[in-house]
């Protein structure tokens, strides 16, 4: 299981998500780590601003909760990595066999 908060894929609040990946080599969900934050007062160990909390809706009468619900950008990208990376990488041990013979 990887832990990633928003906020550090640059997001003002922290929402903290977990992955729970089947079928995947421990080694490649590295990509994700555990991107949490050590947040101490509501203060973003990434950005050092405050956490915006996720309660009552914008302007425009839209609720916060379903702006926050999609994925960031960089999150996206560590999450194809993880999923697509058996296709385009080649293990270690296949690397190993290969400058032996």
């Amino acid at each position: 299981m990887r832990v990633v908060d928003f906020c550090q894929y640059k997001t003002p609040w922290r929402k903290r998500t977990r992955f729970l990946f089947g079928n995947i080599e421990e080694f490649d969900s590295l990509r994700l780590g555990n991107r949490f934050c050590d947040s101490t007062n509501g203060i973003c160990t990434k950005s050092q601003r405050p956490h915006f909390h996720l309660t009552g809706s914008n302007r425009a009468g839209i609720p916060y909760t379903p702006v926050a619900q999609s994925y960031p950008a960089g999150l996206n990208h560590d999450l194809a990595y993880v999923l697509t990376t058996k296709f385009f990488v080649i293990p270690y041990q296949q690397q190993q066999q290969q400058q032996h013979s």
